[in-house]
Order: structure tokens, then sequence, then C-alpha cells
């Protein structure tokens, strides 16, 4: 396993940086010529503005031909690496909100989404619901890779597994990443959760905790 460590200055230089087209996530990066497609590689991630770092483990998977202005890497984190706490942390600096530390459990579940206030009063199966894909979910919030993206702040209902939740929109990631970050019963947005529904929650989460049950998916 080779080393690699990169240094950002600001977090809108790792949004900049990061491949959403993985469903475990990526990052482009300036490659020195001893890397090559299949290399499994230990990423250490510096933040500078925030003086923060994450480690990530990953392989090559693509190295475009190099040329004297550019030489780039693109590295795909292995499944179930926190890669939502790189991008939450780069998010809130960029718009001056707290970063989620907590670390949640990957998965890729087909899920239906829409702003709040066009579903109401239509079912699950009504036709203004949109289909995307969860890739990572916990009791406080969830990311949504999307063929669709809404604004930050934005109240979604949203239905994972038959258990319906009300989310808010905390910072998204426009093409070609294709991402929301889902935020439950934040600033004052309350899930739509009984007690039997926090029951499917947990027992959904107990088994995206198994690591059986982390798959990866390409974007289509």
């Amino acid at each position: 396993m080779k080393n690699v460590q990169v240094t950002f200055a600001s977090g809108k230089q790792i949004l900049d940086a990061y491949w959403g087209f993985l469903a475990n996530g990526g990052l482009v990066l300036p490659s020195s010529a001893d890397l090559v497609v299949g290399d499994a590689v230990e990423l250490q991630v510096v933040l500078e503005s925030q003086r923060r770092e994450w480690r990530f483990h990953g392989v090559v998977v693509k190295r475009p031909p190099s040329h004297d202005w550019v030489d780039v890497a693109y590295i795909s984190f292995d499944p179930g690496q926190p890669h939502d706490l790189l991008l939450s942390a780069a998010w809130a600096e960029a718009e001056h909100t707290a970063a989620r530390r907590s670390v949640r459990h990957p998965c890729d579940l087909s899920v239906r989404y829409a702003p709040t206030e066009i579903v109401s009063g239509v079912g699950a199966e009504g036709s203004a619901t949109l289909l995307g894909r969860l890739m990572n979910v916990s009791e406080s919030g969830a990311l949504l890779r999307a063929g669709i993206l809404f604004p930050v702040g934005t109240e979604l209902a949203v239905e994972i597994e038959g258990l319906q939740v009300r989310a808010q929109v905390a910072w998204r990631l426009d093409p070609p990443g294709m991402l929301m970050g889902l935020a439950f019963g934040q600033d004052g947005i309350q899930t739509a959760i009984d007690d039997g529904g926090r029951k499917r929650l947990a027992q959904l989460l107990d088994r995206l905790s198994e690591p059986s049950s982390i798959r990866v998916s390409l974007l289509s």
C-alpha cells in the first residue's frame, strides 16, 4: 500500500477535488509518476484552514495521460470510509455552519423523496415523488445521491424502506457529484417517526452495520 498525503488550503478546494461519481466517494488529486491504476493507497487529507486531517484507504482507478500542465490521479475510497465527514467539514466552512462529526452507516438503498410542500396529500407511490439512492444513514441524517437537487434549507419528505421521515437539505454537491446531505430533526424540522418507526430505523441501522450489507454502485 502506498502512502499519499495531500493538503488543501480551504474547504472549497476539497469540494472542487471531490469525485462524486462513485457511491463511496473519491478525490481527483495532483499525482506523482509512481502511482498507477490498481495501486492501493492510504490517503492522508489535511485541511489547513481548520487544522484537521482525515485518513482514507482507497485505490487508484484512473490515470489520464499526463501533460506538461496537468498530471492527476483518480482515487476511489474503499467502502465504509467516512468521506461524508470530509464533505461535511468542507461544506461547513463554505457555508459557515457547524460540521457533523458522527459516523453514519454506509449503504446503497433506493428511496423516494420530494419537497414536503409538493407531496402533501400524495402517497409514497405518487407521481410527485422522485427516486434516489441513499449512500449512508444514521439517527440524525443521511447522504442522498439524487438526480434532482434542491436548495439548502428545503424540507423534504423521504421514504426509506417504508419508513417515512422529514429532513432538511443541509448541503448539496452540484454536478458531477449530485449529492445532498440531509439532516433529521434539526433547525426546527421534526422527523415524522413514531415509536414503531424509530424501532424500524434502529433495526435498519443494525442491519447496515454488518459488513455484508455494504455494496458499491456507480452513477449511471
